[in-house]
């Protein structure tokens, strides 16, 4: 139920370099070319107001809103927004005309399509990323290796130049999401260790009760990453949501077990740039950095306690806060034990 597809490609010539974050780049590009596949109605205002939008696969991971399931017990918010979207991008890694990027998908429905998902990221490599501000043109890659991967699994080819799209069934599907971790999650959690540490990647802004709190209190994180699959089981089939007792249940045992020792972050503006407009759009101010918590030894007593466990290692798929979709959010996790 959740899939990772890492891209590795050359640029076609050599380009200026990007200005703004990436992430938003390779989010823009996969929805533009998932798009131009399989919209069958390109002239409709809004893909809302589309007659197809219930089974539009574009509109149902680029544009889903609480619309794609009226009957939904989650997320209504009048159906327009509040849809957690099956999937995640990084931003660009860059070396030389070298670039690689990553996908993340979830959910059964995601994962069967997943040659559109290939001919999608050769649509990328077509349409470009970006326009270059020097040679007015866009910035155009030739793909060299497509591989996919399942959580703690070894990647394998999915597409190469040489091959093509290379087809590799799938026999069985992890019904929740959770259980890609729920071995580790055991094993992390017999270890007992006292701290953890999360080390925020790519630029990261939390809003919590109301305002962005660089602070990162685990509490603040684990409500987003329980918020974050229950919608994904809801609309996408990963699992069966949180009940609002069971979160309540969760925050209150984080927030009495596990609290913040130290940090080191600094916080960015994060920009992105408009080619119509020809300037940069100023996106708020975003952390990078670590962050230390501490571990009570009764927070590994309660049976809560590898469930948390789980979502905070589903949450290095996921990312948290503000535009994770397009890649913000995204950490790695180390745990310590004395």
């Amino acid at each position: 139920m959740l899939k990772t597809y890492t891209v590795y490609a050359n640029f076609v010539k050599k380009y200026a370099p990007f200005r703004g974050f990436t992430g938003l780049t390779v989010r823009g590009a996969f929805g533009t070319a998932l798009r131009e596949i399989v919209c069958i109605n390109p002239e409709a205002e809004k893909c809302f107001l589309c007659e197809h939008y219930q089974r539009c696969f574009y509109a149902r991971v680029f544009e889903a809103s609480s619309r794609i399931k009226p009957d939904a017990r989650i997320a209504k918010r009048g159906g327009l927004s509040g849809i957690t979207k099956p999937y995640t991008v990084s931003p660009l890694h860059l070396r030389g005309r070298n670039l690689s990027f990553k996908i993340n998908v979830f959910g059964e429905e995601v994962i069967s399509n997943e040659p559109i998902i290939v001919m999608a990221i050769l649509g990328m490599a077509i349409h470009g990323l970006g326009r270059d501000p020097i040679l007015n043109e866009r910035r155009r890659f030739v793909v060299h290796r497509i591989s996919a991967s399942l959580p703690e699994a070894n990647p394998y080819d999915i597409f190469t130049y040489s091959d093509g799209y290379i087809y590799v069934k799938q026999h069985t599907y992890q019904r929740n999401i959770l259980e890609h971790f729920i071995k580790k999650a055991y094993r992390i959690a017999s270890d007992k260790p006292s701290s953890l540490i999360l080390s925020f990647i790519t630029p990261t802004r939390i809003t919590y009760e109301g305002k962005a709190d660089f602070s990162m209190p685990m509490e603040a994180i684990i409500i987003h990453l329980a918020r974050k699959y229950s919608l994904l089981s809801e609309y996408f089939n990963v699992g069966e949501p949180f009940t609002s007792e069971e979160a309540e249940a969760l925050k209150k045992l984080v927030s009495a077990n596990i609290s913040l020792r130290k940090s080191n972050f600094k916080v960015i503006k994060l920009h992105r740039y408009s080619i119509k407009q020809g300037r940069r759009q100023p996106l708020g101010l975003f952390v990078v950095g670590d962050y230390v918590y501490k571990v009570k030894r009764s927070f590994w007593k309660h049976p809560y306690s590898t469930l948390i466990v789980q979502l905070l290692l589903l949450g290095q798929y996921t990312h948290v806060g503000t535009f994770a979709s397009a890649g913000c959010g995204e950490y790695k996790i180390y745990w310590h034990i004395k």
